[in-house]
């Protein structure tokens, strides 16, 4: 959980320090998280709803793709901060959308506020290589979700390509992804 920044710390010359991601995600009982989660639940058929809310077998990978589709009404936002500091859920939240990293602490917190325990759910960083039509190598940092399933495999939820707006043509120039 401990990320290498890269970044300065604001009004200061220090940089290459070491932050815990954990303090990006949104722990128990958080209101604003809570609130969007609920009031995308409301939207549910009702059946859903039910299934949403169980605890039978299934339910914690239905809940799974039902917060990912939830994510369908943020926006992708590339950041414009001089260097990315990254947003908490409540602020990506509150702005209607984020990069991928302020995406990857939402959707985690929310997958965290729908039940699924935080035992199954990392947020990854790192980087992605891709090859363009004409072999060009590119190589971009990236985050996104790893929710282990119900069956014990981990799945890679990647919420920029959830949301709403999509990330820049270049970004997606990365056809062929290697991780």
């Amino acid at each position: 959980t401990v990320a290498r920044m890269s970044s300065k710390v604001p009004h200061t010359n220090i940089s290459r320090y070491d932050i815990d991601i954990r303090s990006f995600l949104s722990l128990e009982n958080d209101a604003v998280v809570s609130n969007f989660l609920h009031e995308n639940i409301k939207r549910l058929p009702v059946e859903y709803q039910v299934q949403f809310m169980s605890d039978q077998p299934g339910s914690f990978d239905f809940r799974a793709v039902a917060v990912s589709r939830f994510m369908r009404s943020i926006h992708y936002k590339r950041s414009r901060r001089q260097f990315d500091a990254w947003l908490f859920p409540e602020e990506t939240l509150a702005q209607n959308g984020g990069d991928c990293e302020d995406l990857s602490f939402l959707l985690a917190a929310l997958l965290q506020a729908s039940g699924i325990s935080e035992y199954c759910i990392r947020v990854a960083l790192g980087s992605l290589v891709g090859h363009t039509v004409q072999k060009k190598r590119l190589k971009f940092s990236h985050a996104w979700v790893m929710y282990q399933n119900e069956r014990g495999a981990w799945q890679i939820l990647d919420p920029a390509s959830m949301v709403k707006s999509k990330p820049a043509k270049d970004v997606l120039a990365a056809q062929q992804i290697e991780y």
